[in-house]
């Protein structure tokens, strides 16, 4: 090799790391990703004189797309891209036989990870054509390409990262708000005394309750279940709540407290999502209970030694703009009367032999509990939820428990 000949060389290789450098600084200082594609495109066009040329990358869907190209009708090209290409796993001379659509390219270059393919370069009309300095081309663009692939799938895995941790902020942020929702202090008299727990599937909850006195001797209770889990569900309990709550403060009806959530429920929801609900009034004075069952699972009321299951109402709210019926259930509360009022994730928790917490297990556990104080009461039928899925704290749905002991004055 004469010394013209080096000299070119050195040139040559000074230029490449040059390149290298300019690309590798851009990434450093956290350009966007198009800015990247810019400088990608300026450098395989204008300093490595590649005269034809198309870049397909994955997109944030995993989807192919033409990242950078010479030409703007390149842009049609990312169809079946896996098919044609997956047994190209190494720099390749195309050849027009076999890929007649990539006709006026000369070389594919690939871009593969853990036998995944992230990325290919197709180029064509190279000025550098002398035997020595193709191959050398080709693997150099090969080597930037993969710089460029490796920091966009880096960028991907760090946006992911940051939109994780965004979420799960969100969540936290949506499971306080939510806390704050639940009423804060329950009933706790000589009359009544109730106790609440709350267990989401997950941060957040599709279950709700609330207990309001709206008089001296009055209180309305409710639990409602909206279908699904997580945020979305959360959002539609969120709603309700604040709808029982303005109606509860507008009226004591029961029948048009229900009337109205069903509308708000269909408004909201577009009849794709549905909420049941219990809900009663009390009157701590006289024992008088009144009722509405919106296909809610049915509340257990244990008193004199007996077990009834509340079941009088309508048809769950959010599927028909018109409830056909709403029919008012009444009970007359003992001195000592246990209400149980739960939501469908307590009742259809399993054993090994797939067995529900049925309403058979729940009246032996009430015969069994119920002259305990209300929270320990409660305390204690979570456990044996527990037990009964043999130690397992997960449940597979929310579960919302609201426990009320009456006495009698």
């Amino acid at each position: 090799m004469n010394t013209s000949d080096l000299e070119k060389r050195l040139t040559l290789q000074q230029k490449k790391l040059d390149l290298v450098l300019q690309l590798t600084q851009a990434i450093n200082l956290n350009f966007s990703h198009q800015s990247l594609l810019n400088i990608y495109q300026y450098v395989i066009a204008k300093e490595l004189g590649v005269g034809l040329f198309l870049l397909l990358m994955r997109d944030t869907q995993n989807e192919w797309e033409v990242a950078a190209c010479s030409q703007e009708n390149y842009r049609q090209y990312p169809k079946n891209i896996d098919l044609r290409f997956k047994h190209i796993t190494q720099n390749t001379v195309l050849e027009p036989t076999v890929q007649t659509d990539f006709k006026e390219f000369s070389h594919i270059i690939p871009v593969i990870n853990d036998k995944k393919a992230l990325a290919y370069v197709l180029i064509g009309k190279l000025q550098w054509a002398d035997g020595n300095t193709i191959k050398e081309m080709v693997d150099f663009m090969q080597a930037l390409t993969n710089i460029l692939v490796i920091a966009n799938e880096n960028r991907k895995f760090f946006d992911a990262a940051i939109e994780q941790e965004k979420l799960k902020n969100d969540l936290q942020l949506a499971k306080r708000i939510q806390t704050m929702l639940v009423p804060e202090n329950l009933p706790d008299t000589a009359a009544l005394k109730a106790s609440a727990v709350y267990i989401p599937n997950r941060t957040v909850g599709g279950d709700y309750y609330d207990c309001q006195q709206i008089s001296e001797t009055e209180w309305i209770f409710c639990v409602a279940d909206v279908t699904g889990k997580g945020i979305s569900a959360a959002l539609l309990m969120a709603n309700l709540q604040a709808n029982l709550r303005f109606m509860m403060q507008e009226t004591d009806d029961l029948t048009q407290i229900v009337t109205q959530i069903n509308k708000k429920t269909i408004l909201n929801t577009r009849a794709d999502r549905f909420v049941t609900l219990f809900i009663a009034k009390l009157n701590t004075q006289t024992g008088t209970l009144t009722y509405i069952n919106a296909g809610h699972t049915p509340p257990l009321l244990y008193q004199n030694e007996t077990i009834e299951f509340l079941k009088t109402g309508s048809p769950l709210l959010g599927i028909l703009d018109h409830l056909p019926f709403i029919n008012t259930g009444t009970a007359q509360l003992e001195n000592d009367a246990l209400l149980l009022i739960f939501t469908d994730g307590l009742s259809e928790i399993k054993n090994k032999q797939n067995q529900e917490f049925d309403t058979e297990a729940l009246s032996q556990f009430a015969h069994a509990n119920n002259r305990l104080p209300i929270n320990q009461f409660n305390q204690k039928l979570v456990q044996s939820m527990i037990d009964y899925q043999d130690g397992n704290t997960d449940f597979a749905d929310d579960v919302t428990i609201l426990s009320l002991k009456y006495f009698k004055n």
